[in-house]
Order: structure tokens, then sequence, then C-alpha cells
């Protein structure tokens, strides 16, 4: 199967939609409206960063893109409750940089190292660590080069 460029922006999306749902219609959650601002400023973040030269192809650019859609969204709008990103504990951060390929490329890889809470807590750590590190707000990050802000985040367990 060939991969059109810039086709996996949207898969990203749609692939995680569960997520987002999951939260929306849970009898648990305090307030539908409030995880519907957070799922829509995140999607708005994926849709401004898809039509830039962002092509999220590699496990290390997606993490980009889904930390600039976390860091986005919880810096616009209150966050949610409950709001699962806030549990992930460092023994559950060590086990995804363990497991992870932050190499990998494709939908495949994608789809298997980025489905999980894990993934969105992490990315969104690394995007926090540029901004703080370097002084710039989430929108001016949103202008940047994915490899500059992986690499340049300071984040201390990226490999």
């Amino acid at each position: 199967m060939q991969e059109v460029p810039g086709t996996l922006a949207a898969v990203s999306a749609c692939r995680n939609s569960h997520i987002h749902n999951r939260y929306l219609f849970d009898e648990q959650a305090q307030d539908a409206a409030s995880w519907l601002r957070f799922v829509i400023a995140h999607e708005y973040s994926h849709t401004h960063r898809a039509f830039g030269e962002h092509d999220p192809d590699a496990v290390r650019k997606d993490l980009v893109f889904e930390g600039l859609a976390m860091v986005f969204a919880e810096t616009i709008v209150p966050k949610p409750e409950p709001y699962p990103w806030d549990e992930i504990t460092a023994e559950q951060e060590e086990e995804f940089w363990a497991g992870v390929d932050p190499e990998a490329s494709g939908l495949k890889a994608i789809l298997q190292y980025m489905s999980h809470d894990a993934a969105y807590e992490v990315s969104a750590r690394i995007i926090r660590a540029y901004l703080q590190r370097l002084s710039i707000s989430i929108a001016e990050a949103h202008r940047l080069p994915d490899d500059g802000l992986y690499w340049e985040s300071g984040y201390p367990l990226l490999r």
C-alpha cells in the first residue's frame, strides 16, 4: 500500500476520535461541553499545522504534531474533567520511551506507538519543555519545524 503525502495528518485526527469520544459521551464527565471545546481547539491546531509544511510521517514528528495540539488546547480552554493525561506517571512515561521507535515511519508505526494516553502526555511534555526553554508562545511554536521543536526542547527523555 502506498501512502499519499499529507494524509497522515487527517488520519491522525480520525484515528484518535475514540479517545475524545470516550470523554465527550462518558456519563462520568462533568461537562461534555468542556470536552467539546477542548477537542475543537485540539483539532484546530491539527488543521492549522497540517496546512503548513508539516507532514507527520514519522513517530517523532507525530509526537510534535500531537504535543502542539494538546498544549494549544490546554492553553486556550480550561482543561475538561476528567483529564486523563494528568494521570500519566513517570513509570508510564519510561515504559512509553522503552517501547517506542521515534524514527519509525508510516501509518502503521504511528498507529502502533501513538494510540494510547501516554503518547499524548509525552508529546505535550516535549512541547511544554520547548516553550519554557525558549520562552515562546504556543502560537509561535506552530510556525516552527518539527525537528527543532523535538530536538531543541531539552526534554530529558528524548532519544
